[in-house]
């Protein structure tokens, strides 16, 4: 758990990091992160059919509310630039999802299911 660590966060310690690597389900990581900034994103993931990409999806929402909230006070400022390069990683990201579902040999309407899944588009 320490390796993917960088030092001076102060809401994820290494302590949390390594409770959350060792936590035995997802409803056990939600609990752990509820205090958090990540706390937004703590849901019961029980009923989601797959966790990883739900919470990959809340957490970059989350993050782009932030960023966006970084714009109100100052619309000209380096907020601004942030979200842009944010949301060009998210295109980036389907991008690759799309290709590799090309490369796959999935018909359209599959990859466009899996592309918003991701996107968490109903």
């Amino acid at each position: 758990a320490d390796e993917p660590f960088l030092p001076g966060g102060a809401d994820v310690d290494r302590d949390l990091l390594r409770r959350v690597v060792r936590a035995d389900d997802w409803g056990a990581v939600a609990a752990m992160v509820s205090r958090t900034p990540y706390g937004p994103v703590a849901v019961d993931l029980r009923s989601i059919h797959s966790p990883e990409t739900q919470v990959e999806r809340k957490i970059h929402t989350n993050l782009l509310r932030r960023i966006d909230a970084l714009t109100l006070p100052d619309p000209v400022g380096f907020g601004i630039v942030i979200g842009y390069v944010e949301r060009k990683i998210s295109e980036i990201g389907n991008l690759r999802m799309i290709a590799r579902g090309v490369e796959d040999g999935m018909d359209p309407p599959a990859i466009r299911a899996v592309l918003m899944l991701r996107n968490g588009t109903p």
